[in-house]
């Protein structure tokens, strides 16, 4: 698995959105400034993270993007299961090492593929929006698991 620039972006922007939230809301010029995400591309994520519930748009002199909810609620794993479709590792196995079809079910393999899907989904999702802001508050990249910035 592999994760698109447009999912990282999204990431990124979020982080952002969060750093900012007490500011109120956030014109797409100053994610895209932030966080160095060409500003046309970002207003097409920013489109889909509205859909998809991470984000509320505002109208106006005062407008812009703000979180939908608090930043401790938004899992890494869910924005990448919503833009990439889900966490599986190989064909025929889905994120949670379900497999998809009969010959999955049939492999001597799919015990693998399902635990480390299991494991890719459980480490994504321990980390929230809040968790990458807060870590950038803190002045920046860090090493060793827990400890790190987007």
């Amino acid at each position: 698995m592999q994760i698109s620039q447009k999912c990282q972006y999204a990431l990124y922007a979020l982080v952002e959105l969060a750093l900012r939230d007490e500011a109120g809301s956030v014109t797409i010029d100053q994610i895209a400034a932030a966080q160095d995400i060409p500003r046309q591309f970002l207003q097409a994520i920013l489109r889909e993270l509205r859909q998809g519930g991470f984000v509320e748009s505002r109208r106006g002199k005062e407008g812009g993007y703000l979180l939908a909810r608090p930043a401790r609620n938004i899992k890494a794993s869910e924005v990448i299961v919503f833009f990439e479709g889900n966490l599986s590792l190989v064909e025929g196995v889905d994120g949670k090492g379900l497999p998809l079809d009969d010959k999955s079910a049939r492999s001597p393999l799919l015990s693998m593929w399902a635990e480390a899907a299991c494991a890719v989904t459980e480490v994504l999702g321990r980390y929230s929006i809040a968790d990458f802001a807060d870590a950038s508050r803190r002045g920046g990249p860090r090493h060793g698991l827990g400890d790190f910035v987007i």
